[in-house]
């Protein structure tokens, strides 16, 4: 736990320093509108550290979760712009989770995170990640960086931006 809080103050004090001087990393999103996000991780750890980034990069986190379960409902209930899945969680793994918020909500937008994605390519009984990604469920591997972190979310609503324009 005390490797996280110095990880997490590292981030916050290299973003307000970037910030501060004018070279902020996500000074395209700042233009952006406030888009949406949940996260949902059975580490609360994970779940703290994406949220803090995702706020810094100029998201609102909307809810947290700790397991697929509450994830469908989070999404049932809040109906986020975007939502954060681990793969490995109790009750409900990600992927399932993410397939019944799918079934109710195509055009949800949903991205998967696992430190064992190598597994879950693997999986004989997962689906193919590349039909995954044609539903809009996207993989990310942890641990990530901050940039990796803005370039996933960002991906989700370029092309939205495109139509819009």
């Amino acid at each position: 736990m005390p490797f996280f809080l110095i990880f997490l103050g590292w981030i916050y004090a290299r973003f307000t320093f970037h910030t501060n001087r004018g070279h902020a990393p996500c000074s395209k999103l700042n233009n952006m509108n406030l888009r949406r996000i949940a996260v949902v991780d059975d580490e609360a750890e994970i779940t703290e550290m994406t949220s803090s980034l995702l706020e810094l990069l100029g998201y609102q986190v909307v809810a947290q979760g700790r397991d697929g379960r509450e994830a469908v409902d989070i999404f049932n209930r809040d109906q986020p712009d975007l939502i954060f899945l681990d793969y490995n969680m109790p009750k409900m793994n990600g992927l399932n989770a993410a397939l019944e918020i799918k079934a109710n909500f195509p055009n949800a937008k949903i991205g998967i995170c696992s430190g064992y994605l190598n597994k879950v390519a693997g999986d004989e009984s997962s689906p193919n990640l590349m039909e995954l990604e044609k539903l809009g469920i996207k993989f990310l591997q942890k641990p990530f960086s901050v940039t990796q972190l803005q370039e996933f979310v960002e991906s989700y609503f370029e092309s939205e931006e495109r139509k819009a324009a």
